[in-house]
């Protein structure tokens, strides 16, 4: 239920909405931004997480001024104390205690050709409903069962499927459940016995090891 992993991160009480991964254009994190006073208004203990230090290539180039203009952003829509910014690079245990604490992560490339995001899938993975934009992986995997598709470059249909499910308490848990289980032949283990499947089929002495 992600009540230990939020005290542990000092998210006691709060409704937490996250996103992770290297930071750059693209990512939509604006327009989760833009979501938040909407949300706020009904729910004002909501926090939204953005995790993740400046892509590399991004901060040779441009140093960190989207960083920069997403706190301008939170600022100038009053909802500097709604969003926190986590600018570091996670180990896999410290990132899986932050999807442990999340409600609702926010998936929200502006790219609809994505083919793969692995952020999605930690996120699906760890059990928590996902609401996302409409690039092709998301297309693929985001069903009403264990999420939302929303339109690329608006943050009307974020506030709308966040607020959403913070109403129905019942219906978000079951949706991080389904999401966990869906996910399982995802798990490298379950990964390797599919292939092996697959093989002893072709190979039926493969089996017999």
């Amino acid at each position: 239920d992600g009540v230990s992993a939020k005290k542990h991160l000092g998210l006691n009480g709060k409704k937490v909405i996250s996103t992770f991964g290297f930071l750059s254009r693209g990512k939509g994190i604006e327009y989760g931004i833009a979501a938040m006073p909407e949300i706020v208004k009904k729910f004002p203990d909501a926090i939204y997480l953005v995790i993740g230090e400046t892509h590399p290539v991004v901060k040779r180039s441009d140093g960190e001024d989207y960083r920069q203009s997403l706190i301008k952003q939170a600022r100038e829509l009053n909802v500097e104390d709604n969003v926190r910014f986590v600018d570091k690079y996670l180990s896999t245990d410290d990132l899986l205690k932050y999807l442990e604490a999340t409600d609702i992560y926010l998936s929200l490339s502006q790219n609809t050709d994505q083919a793969v995001s692995g952020t999605l899938s930690y996120a699906l993975g760890a059990g928590r409903p996902v609401v996302a934009t409409t690039f092709s992986q998301a297309r693929e995997i985001i069903t009403p069962d264990v999420g939302a598709l929303v339109k690329v470059g608006e943050s009307a249909g974020i506030a709308h499927e966040v607020s959403s499910l913070f109403s129905d308490e019942h219906r978000r848990i079951a949706l991080g459940k389904n999401a966990y289980f869906r996910t399982r032949i995802m798990t490298w283990p379950n990964v390797a016995l599919a292939y092996m499947r697959e093989f002893a089929s072709l190979a039926p002495a493969l089996a017999k090891r």
